[in-house]
């Protein structure tokens, strides 16, 4: 599991699987663990009135699990990995988030 450095080739693309589903409960119990007190994230009333109509799924919740979906295609034999986003969406609890990772110069 995982690759060395000199594994990596500039261009590869990396999917993670599998997936992970992040429910409504999820959301909620990270968004408390973590202090996070915009109502966007837990109060189903407050939503509604959004552009959204529901919660949205807390952003670094989502970034903690492609990040941890990572670490046996990427980073776990490497001593220091740099990960970076390129693109996020805002999400509503229920579609399964899935992850991919690409080396770049």
């Amino acid at each position: 599991m995982g690759r060395y450095y000199e594994d990596f080739a500039v261009g590869d693309t990396y999917k993670h699987w599998p997936g992970r589903t992040i429910t409504a409960a999820d959301n909620t119990w990270f968004t408390l663990l973590t202090m996070n007190q915009n109502p966007i994230h837990f109060d189903e009333e407050y939503a509604k009135q959004s552009e959204f109509g529901k919660p949205l799924v807390n952003s670094t919740l989502t970034l903690a699990i492609v990040v941890g979906m990572s670490v046996a295609d990427v980073s776990q034999r490497e001593i220091a990995s740099r990960i970076w986003v390129s693109s996020a969406t805002f999400m509503r609890s229920g579609p399964v988030v899935r992850g991919r990772a690409g080396a770049r110069e």
